[in-house]
């Protein structure tokens, strides 16, 4: 009846379970076809949704490089805590 998803930010975390690094722009890719027609489904929201899950201990830094035009783009790991609380809850 409803084809309801699971909220964004958790499917942001679930990404990281297989413990790969990802930057915004490469969960875009990987999620456009599931969120891609969604208003939330922004580099800008992404990049907040990445913040909030390492301001909480679920992500954290892994490296970061600077692209040609000087902006800095992390790369974000999970952390054990981080794949415990995922493991919880599905």
């Amino acid at each position: 009846m409803f084809n309801l998803k699971p909220p964004f930010r958790m499917m942001i975390a679930n990404s990281f379970r297989d413990e790969q690094p990802r930057n915004a722009q490469s969960l875009l890719d990987e999620l456009r076809d599931e969120y891609g027609s969604e208003r939330q489904f922004t580099k800008s929201h992404v990049e907040n949704h990445l913040m909030s899950l390492k301001a909480v201990g679920i992500l954290r830094d892994f490296d970061a490089e600077i692209t040609e035009s000087g902006q800095l783009v992390p790369r974000y790991i999970i952390t054990p805590y981080g794949k415990g609380k995922i493991q919880e809850s599905c």
